[in-house]
């Protein structure tokens, strides 16, 4: 084998200890190891493997980044991800513990990991890997390690557009937009594996998988992306946890950087993330968030797992972490004494067990583990992503049974301990709540709707009222803009607007990036000395540059704008002294500039530098442009902030809130009208929250910025929308829901009547507060509010929606109130099954059933509930009698056949044949003595036996001419037989028209059913389907023919085998030790 130093950051020289790979290829020797590394788990030939082992919180590493995160050594976060998803069910990648040593030296614990690559697919998918995408995606590194990008570049465009519609979300799946299969649409996502995925990094917490914040600490970053596909018989991407070490931490709140895995929910939205780049599953998860049928998946899969026996229960976890800890209990001693002091200084003692390891794991079994789960899904809630509704439970006889075996006619009855609503059950394991119905929705106002905004100094009477006049309040929306794209859009205004000898310059930005960037432009090149410029820089500077290119004065103004938030910028200059302003605040005053303002020559450009600095176009949005021909006073400047007018002086104005065209209007009587080059587009607003922040977490909602106005001034802000209903739409309504998103409470009314609060006092004053917060990763999401009941409140014609938002203090960092109203038409009744029952009493189980149980609140379902109840004495009682499984000449007469050998009449719905052949009983009752039997093809069986036989119905697939094993089980699995017969048992039944026949079907022993001497050939040719055999039978071999498996030949090839075996130990003065080695030899072995 090749081997080679594999991994990224632990390469370093800081790192003593590395990962390796494994590469099994002809040049090196043998071309695969063929050896079952995993044991019965896995795969049992590998082209390669990796040998990996824990960088970050390890004692090889230790404390290099200076926070402590060398005594958090644990071993095993990576491979707890992993373990996760299989024990839910998903692909995975395997891992084994060893002991390695390089030319006799001991260098640590290791282990050993497969790699989710082509080879690994056509082992545990099928196919040839020639078949599949393998993407491997690291910082934001592009390409596909195997295949092509095709279908990722294909499933990313699909995310981009978005999942809305039935037909985007369902043709993603491979399907048309009523969900029936499209073979010409290739299916690109697995619902089950995206959800199951997401889960996972939500519960460990991990914050560099797949969104980084260790690259990018503000969520824009994407890492240790593995996934696979199939472009061949396309069954969705799979995606696979890798490197997942940055995980169960989320309790130790102590350690600065951990409290990002509190909470790795998201949803995160950052341009960055909306490049192919970035693709990713989180982000997928998020945009199909947008379908109902989704919703829903994702909220039973989330119930799933987080309740009863599911993965992420405190129960399943812990043993989970715990298997893995057992495996190395021992071992850690020999890691402590090889790495233990590789990054201690000489006065530190060396790191152990009992000093690092016991404390760590003990922490994560005893802080993070018992508490994670309903963190997550409180999180999650949070989100509006799960219902407060919970299902109901299962009782049997009036006792809580979540499935099993149980008597005929046991009394199911169910407990609501939610305690409203009503509970719809089906038994036929179709799902009481259809698929969620696309509601016609009607949007009465959205978020970034008109508004009117104003901070009271005093009480205001009649504020909340539709006749109220609010012409004196602020304009609450800004979001009308032009858009460059920082690839050369720019605005041409000519060459007079901002030639005057005194200036200001105000307008709103909205930068794409904290980075250089000319926003307005009227400077030339050379040593004139006079022209202006506007420019931002990184980390949230600015500058404003009088003059010329080797000629002018630079103001460089520090935190001058947070990306992504608007900013009301506004630059004066008169008589050589220039002041620079942040929403309506000086923050930078310089006088004694020799320089002018005063070009007449030069254009004045938006977006784009004239002659200097041309590479550094504008990526971002402006809006509501004014230049003055005098330099306006501070109470001016604010009053623009403001956005209350000021005329005088005015000389150009572009409001830039036009929607279409190639021309900037200029509003004033003096005709500066722009022309837009390049490909600017103009913004149809789409957000329209009111707020302001420090720390930068609203800019994506907020458009109305009130700082200057509110902080520290008052907590509370009065906001009027004003919208319209038509009278036919009105009477279609049947339900209302405000959604609002808010720091830290508010107050909404409807036409003048309260409607809805949160956090809110009993009697509100115009000076009112919260009275309780409402953290900032809970208000950036929508809490939805039902208002179904006041849809009498509305009116055809005017109504408004006015809202008091409510900070917890007006001295606050920050505040928010976005708010979003919406009217349907589908009552939720439409979407309960037919085949659904509302529960009223108990009723009883009669045959083997899938019960699915929910519970409907009003509009809201919870997730799903389910149990299997396996009814009567089928394992008992049923039994396989006769087997034709090669008929003389129509091969699709074979059949088996069975009976009841019990006392009493079984229903054998559910029952399952699970192996030799596929078939599960329908709703089919078996008498005592009865028989049945189940058909390959029903129209040749009757051909040749007549159509007065019991069929059950006809299964799939066909029983082998030369004998194989078949399974019987019951409904919920449990074997009934299972048992394998020969060929050679009986010739004249291979191919001689006779059937295996049972001689003693009421043997008590099953184990006999795998003996020849318990079987004859039939008494008549074509066997006795349907009727007992009474004979005569040909005499049975006294005695057992044992089975002679063939010596295999050695292969003439050798190949690579792996075998663990006991070397020399690694001692030291403290420590007990135990050790194995891999060890790679070539043998003589048969492959």
């Amino acid at each position: 084998a090749g081997i080679r130093i594999r991994g990224g950051w632990s390469r370093g020289g800081y790192n003593g200890k590395h990962a390796f790979r494994f590469f099994f290829r002809s040049e090196y020797g043998d071309s695969r190891l063929n050896y079952p590394l995993f044991g019965d788990e896995g795969a049992d030939s590998f082209d390669k493997i990796d040998l990996r082992c824990s960088t970050d919180y390890s004692w090889n590493i230790g404390d290099l980044d200076g926070e402590g995160y060398g005594s958090l050594n644990t071993q095993t976060r990576d491979v707890f991800t992993r373990d996760t998803q299989r024990d839910m069910g998903q692909p995975y990648t395997r891992s084994r513990q060893y002991h390695v040593y390089i030319n006799g030296v001991y260098w640590g614990m290791y282990q050993s990991q497969e790699r989710s690559e082509a080879a690994f697919a056509e082992s545990y998918f099928g196919g040839n890997e020639d078949d599949y995408d393998a993407i491997n995606r690291r910082s934001h590194s592009e390409g596909a390690v195997d295949g092509n990008l095709d279908a990722w570049m294909d499933l990313f465009n699909r995310t981009s557009a978005g999942f809305e519609s039935d037909g985007a979300y369902y043709a993603v799946q491979g399907l048309n937009p009523d969900g029936t299969d499209n073979p010409a649409l290739p299916k690109l996502v697995d619902i089950d594996n995206v959800i199951d995925y997401v889960l996972v990094i939500y519960y460990s917490g991990s914050f560099d998988t797949p969104i980084s914040w260790w690259w990018s600490p503000d969520n824009s970053g994407v890492n240790n992306l593995w996934t696979i596909y199939n472009r061949t018989n396309p069954d969705g991407f799979k995606f696979f946890c890798h490197d997942c070490e940055h995980t169960l931490l989320g309790h130790l709140t102590t350690y600065p950087n951990f409290p990002w895995s509190i909470d790795r929910v998201g949803p995160y939205v950052h341009p960055r993330l909306d490049n192919f780049d970035r693709a990713n599953p989180q982000t997928i998860h998020q945009e199909l968030m947008a379908h109902p049928a989704y919703r829903k998946a994702f909220i039973d899969e989330t119930y799933e797992e987080f309740f009863n026996e599911g993965a992420l229960t405190p129960t399943a976890a812990a043993k989970r972490f715990q298997d893995r800890i057992d495996e190395i209990d021992l071992a850690i001693v020999a890691e402590s004494a090889r790495w233990g002091d590789a990054q201690q200084q000489a006065f530190e003692p060396p790191r152990t067990k009992d000093d690092d390891f016991v404390p760590t794991v003990n922490g994560i079994l005893n802080d993070f583990i018992p508490n994670r789960t309903n963190i997550v899904l409180d999180q999650i809630k949070a989100r509006n992503w799960h219902p407060n509704a919970f299902p109901p439970t299962f009782e049997i006889d009036g006792g809580a049974m979540r499935g099993g075996h149980v008597e005929t006619d046991a009394p199911l009855s169910f407990d609501n301990a939610y305690g409203h609503g009503k509970v719809y059950y089906t038994t036929d394991g179709t799902d009481p709540w259809l698929e969620p119905a696309q509601r016609t929705v009607t949007t009465l106002v959205p978020e970034s709707a008109a508004k009117k905004v104003k901070i009271p100094s005093g009480p205001i009477a009649n504020w909340n009222e539709i006749g109220f006049d609010d012409s004196g309040w602020n304009d609450g929306s800004i979001d009308r803009a032009l858009e460059f794209d920082g690839n050369g859009d720019y605005v041409d205004c000519g060459t007079d607007a901002g030639s005057d000898s005194a200036l200001t310059v105000a307008f709103w930005v909205y930068a794409d990036w904290g980075d250089e960037m000319v926003v307005l432009d009227k400077f030339p090149s050379g040593s004139s000395g006079i022209g202006w410029r506007v420019r931002l820089r990184d980390e949230s500077r600015m500058r404003f540059r009088i003059g010329s290119g080797s000629n002018g004065t630079t103001m460089t103004v520090t935190r001058a704008y947070l990306p992504r938030m608007w900013t009301h910028m506004t630059c004066t200059f008169d008589s050589g002294t220039a002041k620079v302003y942040f929403d309506g605040v000086e923050n930078w005053n310089q006088s004694g500039i020799p320089q002018s303002v005063a070009n007449t020559t030069t254009p004045l450009r938006m977006g784009l530098a004239n002659q200097v600095d041309t590479d550094i176009p504008f990526d971002g949005k402006l809006d509501d442009v004014r230049i003055y021909n005098r330099a306006l006073t501070p109470a001016e400047v604010m009053n623009l902030a403001n956005r209350v007018d000021v005329p005088s002086g005015l000389t150009a104005h572009w409001k830039l809130d036009e929607t279409n065209g190639t021309t900037a209007a200029d509003s004033t009587a003096n005709g500066h009208d722009g022309t837009l080059l390049g490909d600017p587009q103009w913004v149809v607003p789409t957000r329209g929250g009111v707020g302001y922040h420090d720390t930068g977490t609203f800019y994506p909602t907020v458009a109305t910025n009130v700082d200057a106005e509110m902080k520290g001034v008052n907590a509370s802000a009065y906001i009027r929308i004003p919208f319209t209903v038509g009278a036919n739409d009105l009477s279609n309504f049947q339900f209302l829901n405000l959604k609002t998103r808010y720091d830290a409470g508010f107050i909404a009314y409807l036409n003048g009547q309260k409607v809805a609060e949160a956090a809110a006092p009993a009697t509100p004053e115009w000076n009112s507060n919260a009275t309780e917060e409402h953290g900032d990763d809970k208000a950036i999401l929508y809490r939805h509010h039902d208002l179904t009941d006041s849809i009498g409140s509305l009116v055809a014609g005017d109504n408004l929606l006015a809202i008091q938002g409510l900070n917890s203090a007006s001295d606050d960092e920050d505040f928010l109130l976005s708010a979003e109203f919406v009217a349907w038409d589908i009552h939720p009744g439409d979407e309960i099954s037919p085949n659904a029952m509302e529960y009223s009493g108990p009723s009883n189980l009669t045959e083997s059933s899938h019960v699915l149980a929910r519970v409907l609140d009003v509009e809201e379902w919870s997730p799903l509930e389910k149990a299997t109840f396996a009814v009567g004495p089928v394992t008992e009682s049923l039994r396989i009698t006769e087997v034709h499984y090669h008929p003389l000449s129509a091969t699709d007469a074979e059949f088996i056949e069975v009976k009841n050998v019990g006392t009493e009449t079984i229903e054998l719905n559910l029952v399952r044949f699970s192996n030799g052949i596929d078939f599960t009983f329908p709703s089919f009752s078996l008498a005592p003595g009865e028989l049945a039997v189940v058909v390959a093809d029903l129209a040749i069986f009757e051909s040749v036996y007549g159509m007065g036989i019991n069929v059950a119905g006809e299964y799939e697939g066909r029983l082998a001419n030369n004998g194989e094993r078949i399974r019987l089980e019951d409904a919920l699995g449990a074997t009934v037989l299972d048992f394998e017969f020969s060929d050679n048992w009986h010739p004249s039944t291979d191919g001689g028209n006779r059937s295996l026949t049972l001689l003693n079907a009421a043997n008590p022993d099953t184990s006999s059913w795998n003996l020849k001497s318990s079987w004859v050939p039939s008494s008549v040719d074509g066997g006795t389907p349907g009727e007992d055999d009474d004979g005569p039978f040909e005499t049975p071999t006294p005695t057992e023919t044992p089975t002679v498996t063939p010596t295999p030949t050695p292969s003439d090839t050798p190949t690579a085998t792996v075998t663990s075996t006991p070397t020399a130990t690694v001692t030291s003065t403290s420590t007990p030790t135990s050790t194995w080695t891999l060890t790679i030899t070539p043998t003589e072995t048969e492959t």
